[in-house]
């Protein structure tokens, strides 16, 4: 098959956003991340604070969708906003 010099390659995605590298996720980035989302009430203070709480990964969601960030993962524009990074 001949190569076709006028084919327009696109990915197809066009919205990855860089994510943190797993060995950056620690106790303390949580930590950080979790008294932030207290701070501007995403995140009840009695919530369980951990690496992987469910509690901080509902707010997480909640302030990226409120802020019109990418969510689901901990990726560089949603942590820099939150101010964590």
């Amino acid at each position: 098959m001949p190569i076709n010099e006028n084919y327009n390659f696109k990915p197809e995605r066009e919205d990855w956003v860089e994510v943190i590298c797993q060995s950056d996720v620690n106790s303390k980035l949580y930590k950080d991340i979790a008294f932030k989302l207290i701070s501007l009430e995403y995140l009840s203070p009695n919530a369980y604070i951990s690496k992987g709480s469910e509690d901080i990964h509902k707010a997480l969601n909640n302030y990226a969708k409120d802020n019109n960030l990418p969510y689901g993962n901990l990726n560089i524009p949603l942590l820099q906003k939150l101010g964590v990074l």
